[in-house]
């Protein structure tokens, strides 16, 4: 579940919370882009988690009232009423959410056989920070980090990160030293000379940002017979 994560109620009456985004762009009903689905995002405005009016360091202003309106409608069709119905909503959305990522984090703690109370959690990611405390919380784990600029956390990763791209191919062809079998290395060398100008091809559109390069030939094969790689 992230800021964009869509607030509905399926077909027996249960509130969900995505998978459906509204990302940026209409993104949430509070952005006042024509996103007419509430998200997280109207949730934390609604509930006063978020300053509307200091958002983007000021330089966007959001629409709680709109927030508000949309999460009423999921009200009613919860059979919430009251003034206070719209905050009712969010308060339900948000502990929703708050338990889908808790039992994700539990499953991964458990499998690893791990105490999560000496774990903190990274928190990233435009709506990461906000949630953090309430996640954390709920997986009982014991603090939270925040990174320096969180919401472009990812953005620097995939910057430092070593760039890597698969290219793959299936020949299917006999190999070996016999006669016939030579014949098959023909084949998968001309696959490789493919694969090899496609990748190039791909390296000289991205600019300076890939710097030095390197292309490994890796194969995944099978006796006569097998029935896996």
């Amino acid at each position: 579940a992230g800021g964009g994560s869509i607030v509905w109620v399926d077909a027996q009456g249960l509130l969900k919370i995505g998978p459906l985004s509204a990302g940026a762009d209409p993104g949430p009903v509070c952005y006042g882009r024509g996103g007419r689905e509430p998200t997280l995002t109207d949730c934390y405005v609604t509930l006063g988690i978020i300053d509307p009016a200091t958002f983007l360091g000021g330089r966007m202003t959001l629409d709680t009232a709109a927030a508000k309106t949309a999460l009423e409608a999921i009200a009613d069709r919860l059979g919430m009423g009251g003034d206070n119905r719209a905050v009712a909503a969010a308060e339900a959305a948000v502990r929703v959410a708050s338990a889908k990522m808790g039992t994700e984090i539990m499953k991964l703690l458990a499998t690893a056989g791990v105490d999560p109370r000496e774990f903190s959690l990274v928190a990233y990611g435009g709506a990461g920070p906000t949630h953090a405390s309430l996640l954390a919380e709920e997986a009982q784990l014991s603090a939270v980090t925040v990174p320096t600029t969180p919401g472009a956390f990812c953005a620097l990763g995939a910057i430092l990160a070593d760039i890597r791209r698969d290219y793959v191919r299936t020949v299917r062809r006999l190999i070996g030293t016999n006669a016939g079998a030579r014949d098959g290395w023909t084949d998968i060398a001309a696959a490789i000379a493919d694969l090899e100008t496609e990748a190039k091809a791909w390296i000289a559109t991205e600019g300076d940002i890939v710097g030095e390069t390197e292309i490994v030939v890796s194969f995944n094969l099978r006796y006569e017979g097998q029935a896996y790689e």
